[in-house]
Formats: C-alpha cells, structure tokens, sequence
C-alpha cells in the first residue's frame, strides 16, 4: 500500500526541504519562506505521494519539482494561505499531480 509512515515539521530553517515519499510535512512559514523540494519522478514510482499542510503562514512555501519535471505542467506551485495542503501524487511521466 501507498501509506504514510513519516511525520516532518518543518520551518523556514528547515529550507530548503529535500522531501521524501510517503511523508507528511507540517509547514510553519510565520519566521520565513521556505523552499520544498521534489525528488526525481524517475527515481519515483507512480503513485507514490508528498503531502505538504501549510499549518501557519506567514511567508510563501514554493513548491519545486526536480530538473525538467513539473507539478501540473508549470515550473513551482505555491502555498501561502494557512491551513491549506496538496497531495503531490507521482505521475508515470514527468509531471506531478496536485489533489
């Protein structure tokens, strides 16, 4: 199964964020943007899923795929409103999709 088995807060001293499959980061971006970082899709299997919940805002949490990938066919996807989460779901190509 596809389960999350890590729990991550993280904060703008934690930028930029090298992220991992089948975790949960928590974000606080009240001291500072932060920068989160995606592997590689073709180091991904498919399906594979990052879940990011921006808990308190502040400053923006940019989203950034690996080398010539995308999320959702553009370059970065941000957060910036408290409370708000993504799904990045790991595509069988090389763009990551957003639920």
């Amino acid at each position: 199964g596809k389960y999350f088995t890590t729990y991550t807060a993280i904060t703008s001293a934690s930028s930029p964020v090298t992220s991992a499959i089948k975790t949960h980061y928590a974000a606080d971006t009240s001291g500072g943007a932060i920068v989160f970082n995606l592997p590689a899709l073709s180091s991904t299997d498919t399906l594979e899923e990052i879940r990011i919940k921006l808990n308190t805002a502040g400053n923006n949490l940019t989203i950034t795929p690996n080398g010539s990938d995308t999320i959702e066919g553009q370059s970065t996807y941000i957060l910036s409103i408290a409370k708000s989460s993504v799904t990045c779901i790991a595509s069988s190509g090389t763009n990551w999709e957003i639920i």
